[in-house]
């Protein structure tokens, strides 16, 4: 039906009222409140552990099967990435100080970083307070600010990265990833039907439809000794030395998010007077060599190093081992580039058993004033 020609035309006022309550009008609420409703359903699910046909993912596996359906709460924690799953056996680093091989537990993490560390402790909070000693793991690989790409560590900061958090993320494109994230939680939530029902019916491990979950906590089978003939011809293990080194220290930048991380973890067992150990594991000698022979790759090793030194509250003890000859040992105790093997972990872990077994010692006198200083092995 053509217009009415005497119909005067809405003046742009008009115009602009009517533009207004369209998208503002009772229809407008009633979307905003549909997708608030549909935004505060959604929250109790971002932080569920995420299944998949092979298990669960990293951080969710070590909090669901290692801290709550763990038995006994540990005195020395070992924090980290799966460098610490490989390259810390915890009955080893037991024997050395002298204490019951239960006392020590990894709490290692595939591809985790210090948000992982801080998420996991503040998450677990009374798990974690009454510790003896605190070892945390740092490398320039987990510290620098292209970590934030890594898709194990995007799902992370889904899950548990708190909006100021967010906000520390040093890359833009991420950033505005995850403060939309945060608003309306997509990647965080998305998952599988049976991780669904497996997140909400909390089945007990040993259920048939439950996935394994200590595929994510345990080394693979490429970390027993015996097994290293069949790992030769693996992609990860024929990475060159120096896209190795490339990738842990080429034009290395420190993660604000993670700097900020690490500093509140240090802060937290500070103010419960837990002393804390930082320490670099091991990597292949050829890497090693790699990352000293390029001066960018040298440079930023360095600035590395020189970032641990300055970390406030001061850890205890400061580790830094970067190849298997500072601990008498040769290349034949490395899995791949940079994780250690079964010869690796017994050797380096007899080795750090020595170095904290002093500071095990005066926080067992302070507890136990009245039994004196143990006795050291």
């Amino acid at each position: 039906m053509p217009p009415d020609p005497e119909t005067p035309a809405p003046s742009p006022a008009t115009r602009s009222v009517l533009g207004w309550r369209r998208w503002f009008g009772t229809a407008g609420f009633i979307a905003v409140g549909i997708l608030l409703l549909g935004r505060l359903a959604l929250e109790p699910l971002r932080s569920l552990p995420h299944y998949d046909e092979k298990s669960m993912e990293a951080f969710g596996a070590v909090e669901t099967f290692q801290i709550r359906l763990q038995k006994q709460r540990p005195s020395i924690a070992f924090f980290g990435s799966s460098q610490t799953i490989w390259g810390i056996a915890t009955e080893e680093c037991a024997k050395t100080i002298g204490i019951a091989p239960e006392e020590c537990q990894k709490f290692g993490i595939v591809g985790g970083t210090p948000f992982d560390q801080w998420s996991l402790v503040r998450r677990n909070p009374d798990f974690f307070s009454h510790l003896s000693l605190a070892v945390i793991e740092a490398n320039p690989f987990v510290l620098r600010d292209t970590i934030e790409h890594d898709s194990r560590v995007s799902l992370s900061l889904s899950q548990h990265a708190l909006f100021r958090e967010r906000l520390e993320i040093g890359d833009r494109a991420e950033r505005r990833k995850q403060l939309a994230e945060y608003l309306v939680p997509l990647q965080s939530v998305r998952r599988p039907l049976l991780s669904v029902i497996l997140s909400l019916a909390d089945p007990a491990p040993g259920w048939p439809a439950y996935p394994s979950a200590d595929k994510r906590i345990y080394p693979l089978s490429d970390w027993y000794t015996n097994g290293m003939s069949q790992i030769h011809d693996k992609a990860r293990h024929l990475i060159t030395p120096k896209d190795a080194a490339k990738k842990m220290v080429g034009k290395w930048k420190l993660s604000p998010l993670n700097d900020a991380s690490l500093r509140h973890l240090l802060t937290w067992f500070s103010e419960r007077s837990i002393p804390v150990v930082i320490h670099e594991l091991p990597i292949h000698s050829e890497v090693a060599a790699a990352m000293q022979k390029d001066p960018d790759f040298s440079h930023g090793y360095h600035r590395f190093l020189d970032y641990l030194k300055e970390l406030s509250p001061a850890p205890a003890m400061i580790l830094s081992v970067l190849e298997p000859g500072e601990f008498g040992e040769t290349d034949r105790c490395m899995a791949d580039r940079t994780h250690m093997n079964e010869l690796g972990a017994r050797s380096y872990s007899h080795l750090l058993g020595e170095k904290i077994a002093p500071l095990v010692a005066e926080k067992a006198k302070q507890a136990h004033p009245s039994r004196g200083t143990p006795e050291l092995p």
